[in-house]
Formats: structure tokens, C-alpha cells, sequence
């Protein structure tokens, strides 16, 4: 009897927290936007072709409401780092130089991923929430090492544009 009680007020909960993101929260209405849009549309390997680097810290700052849902209205830390994962893992890719990046970032669909993994909190599917609890250690690992190779792609970044700058200068000059 006790369990039943406990199963329905999680059910209760779940149930009210679903109704009042949807109808409600600015936040969940915004997450839904840029999985609409930079995933399903395809901007956000758009963005980062047009503006390389760039293009991923714009679609990085698209990534916090995922992360404000997380810790804030769902409340777990393992979400939390799954959403993360996927944000630095499509950072990651979309930094490759050489425009490799931005063809990766077309299958790199973390906003997508992000945008399920808290619908399946909040609607407590069972499936989603044991997957994202076994992986959590692993990334809770990855996510130092993510942060780490997208410091040294962003230093390649720069360097190559330093070496590029330094190899066209002198032709550009001698044109004025």
C-alpha cells in the first residue's frame, strides 16, 4: 500500500513538473527551440562553416538552458553530466580545422540528444534514466578530458590563423 502511495506521488510529480515546463518555462521553451532549429534545421553545422570557432561558442551558449534544466528543475547531477558530455562532445567535433569539423557537426546532434535525455527524466522513462545513470562515471571522466583537447583545438585554431595572417600579409601589403 505505502509503495503504491510513493509510486503515485512520484507519477503526480513527474506529471506536474512535465505541465509546467511545457506550459510555463521559458527555459524548457528555448531548449525545444534550439533542438528545432540548430539540430532538425541544421544551423548549428551552418553557423560553425561560416564562422568557424565562433560558430561553436554561439551554439554553446544555445546548450545552457539544457544545463539550467538539468540542475536546476530536474535536479540530477547524472542528467547534468550527460548534457554536458554532449554539448563538449559537439564542441569538440565542431572545432576539427579544415571545415572537417563542420561536416562531423552535421551527425553531431546534441541538442536533439539533450532535449530527449530530459524529456525522458521528466516523463520518468525508465530506459533513458538507467542508461544515463550507468554512463555517468565515464562521463563525468570524459567531460576534463573534452575541456582539455578543446583548449588545444582552439590553440591550433589560433596558431593557424597567426601562420595564415603572417603568410598573406605580405601579398595584401604589397597590393597597396
Amino acid at each position: 500500500m505505502e509503495r503504491n502511495q510513493n509510486q503515485e506521488y512520484r507519477l503526480t510529480k513527474r506529471e506536474l513538473l512535465r505541465r509546467e515546463l511545457e506550459q510555463n518555462s521559458r527555459t524548457y521553451a528555448l531548449a525545444r527551440w534550439s533542438k528545432k532549429y540548430l539540430d532538425d534545421y541544421k544551423l548549428d553545422p551552418i553557423i560553425g562553416f561560416i564562422f568557424p570557432a565562433v560558430g561553436d561558442i554561439l551554439t554553446m551558449v544555445f546548450a545552457l538552458p539544457f544545463v539550467y534544466l538539468a540542475i536546476f528543475r530536474v535536479k540530477s547531477i547524472s542528467l547534468t553530466l550527460a548534457v554536458i558530455y554532449n554539448i563538449l562532445l559537439d564542441a569538440l567535433l565542431g572545432l576539427i580545422p579544415f571545415g572537417i569539423g563542420a561536416v562531423l557537426d552535421i551527425f553531431s546532434t546534441a541538442f536533439k540528444k539533450n532535449y530527449q535525455l530530459i524529456v525522458g527524466f521528466v516523463e520518468g522513462d525508465e530506459a533513458v534514466i538507467r542508461e544515463v545513470n550507468k554512463r555517468a562515471v565515464f562521463m563525468g571522466i570524459a567531460i576534463p578530458v573534452f575541456c582539455v583537447l578543446i583548449y588545444w583545438l582552439c590553440k591550433l585554431a589560433i596558431g593557424l590563423v597567426g601562420y595564415l595572417i603572417d603568410l598573406v600579409a605580405p601579398y595584401i601589403s604589397s597590393l597597396f
